[in-house]
């Protein structure tokens, strides 16, 4: 249930971080450096919805009591990717 509650807050912070164009939750950005602060918050606040999505099919997987737990290494591998990702193309933005 924590997992999925907090599948629940992550989906939040990147739908205000994209459709709300709220910068200020974007952390270690200093905003008056940034050049395109609209794609930055479009690019970081999906990123989020995606690590979100998968935060709460894997709470759902839990819930379910599945045997595995395969589905953990397979979770960090794809949210780590998914931070290099922000981290590299964030830097498109500056």
């Amino acid at each position: 249930m924590t997992t999925l509650a907090a599948g629940l807050f992550i989906a939040a912070l990147g739908i205000l971080i994209r459709y709300r164009g709220a910068t200020s939750l974007i952390a270690g950005f200093d905003l008056e450096k940034i050049s395109d602060e609209e794609g930055l918050s479009n690019f970081i606040g999906l990123n989020a919805v995606y690590v979100a999505s998968l935060t709460i099919v894997i709470g759902l997987i839990e819930y379910s009591q599945f045997q595995s737990k395969i589905y953990w290494y397979i979770y960090t591998a794809a949210v780590v990717l998914l931070i290099l990702r922000m981290i590299v193309g964030a830097r498109d933005y500056n």
